[in-house]
């Protein structure tokens, strides 16, 4: 019996990490981005992934994919309170 070891991984986990390390301790937003869209790919239907991708955007200072990222997940689900915390902050301050 031949069994990958890998192949029971969690992906999702895994770039999550590597993403918020390079966005936190780095401060690496655009790499950060690129991890998280990876990440959105691998999960299109989980909320948590959109929204890491578009907290990285925000403090890349790309509010408006910032602003379309936080409101699909919220599509995803409506009671993704950091999105919907984030999305009205954005929405207060003037451009």
């Amino acid at each position: 019996m031949n069994i990958r070891l890998n192949a029971y991984a969690n992906t999702q986990w895994s770039l999550r990490l590597v993403g918020r390390r390079l966005m936190n301790a780095h401060k690496r937003f655009d790499d950060a981005i690129e991890i998280f869209k990876l990440n959105v790919a691998e999960s299109p239907r989980s909320d948590e992934s959109l929204f890491l991708l578009a907290n990285a955007y925000q403090r890349a200072g790309k509010r408006e994919l910032a602003v379309r990222n936080y409101e699909a997940a919220l599509q995803l689900n409506p009671q993704n309170w950091d999105s919907l915390d984030a999305l009205k902050s954005l929405r207060a301050k003037p451009e």
